[in-house]
């Protein structure tokens, strides 16, 4: 993306909004590996954090979260970005196993959806 087109004004909100998002992922890991007594060094949280973005993004792709139209119909905006929220916490578990290397842990799926939803509700 071009700086031009980086500097539009109606690019500017979506890119906080997604920065935003960001924001929310990497919270939700650092809640989480603090909750677990893990490592908070940065390749440990960046390792964790990763596949939920890659999540995120691919289910803000699919929905269309991040169209310009959206920001005048919060409604339909904040609708639409918590189905991309829940799919993300499945998503994003299904991602980091395989790229891992581990198995899909349950309970790490069970929390993880409603979790990502409500952060990144908070968020919004």
């Amino acid at each position: 993306m071009s700086e031009t087109q980086m500097n539009h004004p109606s690019r500017r909100p979506l890119i906080i909004l997604a920065i935003g998002d960001v924001l929310s992922l990497t919270l939700f890991v650092l809640l989480g590996r603090q909750s677990h007594s893990e490592a908070l060094t940065l390749q440990s949280v960046l390792r964790t954090t990763a596949p939920f973005v890659l999540a995120w993004f691919i289910m803000a792709s699919v929905l269309r979260a991040y169209r310009p139209i959206l920001l005048t119909s919060p409604r339909v905006m904040f609708m639409q970005s918590l189905v991309a929220a829940i799919g993300t916490g499945a998503l994003g578990v299904f991602l980091r196993a395989g790229l891992l290397h581990i198995q899909v842990i349950q309970t790490f799926l069970l929390v993880a959806i409603p979790t990502v939803a409500l952060l990144w509700s908070a968020g919004a």
